[in-house]
């Protein structure tokens, strides 16, 4: 009769515990996710370098601080209050800003873009003899009038698809919407990749 009684007890302590420990484990994760929401919204600006390095900013007025040379990847949230603001490169031939609140637009989007690439790329003789193959990132500035201007590698493969990356980017009408900061047209660093590959 006394194995029944705990048997009992132990049923109902299982059939009790049961739910409480799924409702627990339920706010716990609920907590969890919050608290990521939170973060993305504290974090304006996430910086993240060819070293690897991961930056949270509060706010683009820091971003001066890096090096554009060395930063690979920018990641913009807004956050609660709307923040926007920009990054600026300091030229000396004028302001070129690296964020925007409005980027540049190609003529008929990223789809047009890459048309546009695609349909001009010559695979270099010299690159198809040597086997050389990759993505090669051309960097440039759309200007305030929408032009492409200082063409240059951020990341390349061999000289010769270096070369071929920055002719067809050079090549580029001026079809953009310039991008746009208060309102006002501005000039943007833009960057593409050109994929080389060998059939």
């Amino acid at each position: 009769m006394m194995k029944k009684s705990s048997s009992n007890k132990s049923i109902f302590k299982l059939v009790f515990l049961f739910p409480v420990l799924l409702i627990s484990v339920y706010l716990i994760s609920c907590s969890k996710d919050d608290s990521i929401k939170d973060d993305a919204e504290r974090a304006n600006v996430v910086l993240t370098t060819k070293d690897g390095e991961t930056v949270e900013l509060k706010n683009t007025e820091n971003a001066n601080d890096y090096d554009v040379e060395n930063i690979e990847k920018v990641e913009v949230f807004k956050n609660s209050e709307g923040n926007t603001g920009s990054i600026n490169t300091g030229q000396e031939n004028g302001e070129v800003f690296l964020i925007v609140e409005e980027m540049p637009k190609f003529e008929g989007e990223e789809v047009a873009l890459r048309q546009f690439i695609a349909d001009n790329v010559k695979y270099p003789e010299e690159a198809k003899k040597k086997g050389e193959s990759g993505k090669v990132y051309v960097r440039f500035v759309v200007n305030k009038e929408g032009a492409v201007e200082q063409v240059s590698i951020a990341r390349g493969v061999s000289p010769s698809l270096n070369a071929e990356a920055i002719r067809v980017v050079q090549s580029i009408p001026a079809k953009w919407t310039p991008g746009k900061q208060k309102g006002e047209p501005v000039a943007v660093y833009f960057t593409v990749p050109i994929n080389f590959r060998l059939n």
